[in-house]
């Protein structure tokens, strides 16, 4: 295997409540799985005590909540990762940068990346997170929008 991979999974906007496209449940369902099934052959791979897999939105400006227009979740997983762990460290994009420079042994492109704050926290001194296991999924991936929607909360 290569040291670093990089995949993109492009469902990962809806298109609102055009016509006749996937529901914005069915658009964020199917990228949920997506992510759960490819945890799921990773973990129990080989490879798994080895790797990091780090998900992260492409553009959370895109909407402002209640502290921050800029915010994002964040989502690690591996063998190292500490299970069931919260960190309220700020991080920014560069974090996630600086993190996989230091796992690479690569140093720092910018002076942004050099001052950010890795994902050190997160992490144990021995891999002992057991494998993931994909859920099953609960919205119908085919739904589309209707001249008529019902909002089902």
């Amino acid at each position: 295997m290569p040291r670093f991979n990089s995949l993109r999974l492009i469902n990962d906007h809806t298109e609102g409540l055009s016509l006749n496209k996937p529901t914005p449940f069915a658009h964020v369902a199917d990228n949920d799985l997506a992510v759960g099934m490819f945890l799921d052959y990773l973990s129990h791979s080989p490879i798994w005590n080895e790797s990091l897999v780090i998900t992260v939105e492409d553009d959370a400006q895109n909407g402002p909540d209640h502290v921050d227009a800029h915010r994002s979740v964040a989502l690690i997983a591996g063998g190292f990762v500490k299970q069931g762990f919260v960190d309220h460290t700020p991080y920014t994009t560069t974090s996630l940068l600086r993190t996989m420079e230091l796992i690479l042994g690569l140093p720092p492109m910018t002076q942004y990346d050099a001052a950010s704050n890795s994902l050190w926290r997160c992490f144990s001194n021995t891999p002992d997170h057991p494998p993931y296991t994909v859920k099953p999924i609960q919205v119908n991936l085919n739904d589309k929008n209707m001249a008529e929607n019902k909002c089902r909360l």
